[in-house]
């Protein structure tokens, strides 16, 4: 679907807007990778909010919050809604997705060694038996 954004945007855009319209190069590819990391990031809060770790998430997504904001000023000033897009970009990937590519790991390490044979699927912590 993202590449599809890419490469039918300017295309589709007219025959939705019903006004001539073109966007450039630079927000559509950024548009189709904010929806690629933006999946990511969804399942994988979905999996932490499973395994109750909202403490860490609220931290993350306070962080991104402030960096995107001023990410998005400096890189909307100088590349326009581009430059917006980007920025939301990199502050969520430099303060969320980055920071997953430890926690999930470490996380899932951590539910491998709370199983042992004989016991239920999920440990009790997750609502196993």
């Amino acid at each position: 679907m993202a590449v599809a954004l890419v490469f039918l945007g300017n295309w589709l855009a007219p025959l939705w807007l019903r006004q001539p319209v073109h966007f450039g190069d630079a927000l559509l590819i950024g548009l189709a990778v904010w929806v690629i990391v933006e999946a990511v990031g969804f399942a994988v809060a979905m999996f932490l909010n499973g395994a109750s770790i909202i403490g860490v998430q609220i931290a993350m997504a306070t962080s991104c919050a402030a960096l995107a904001i001023a990410a998005k000023l400096l890189l909307g000033r100088e590349f326009g809604i581009a430059g917006i897009v980007w920025g939301t970009i990199i502050a969520y990937s430099a303060t969320t997705i980055a920071p997953y590519g430890v926690l999930v790991p470490y996380r899932i390490a951590a539910l491998a060694r709370q199983r042992r044979p004989g016991a239920a699927a999920l440990p009790a912590s997750l609502g196993g038996e």
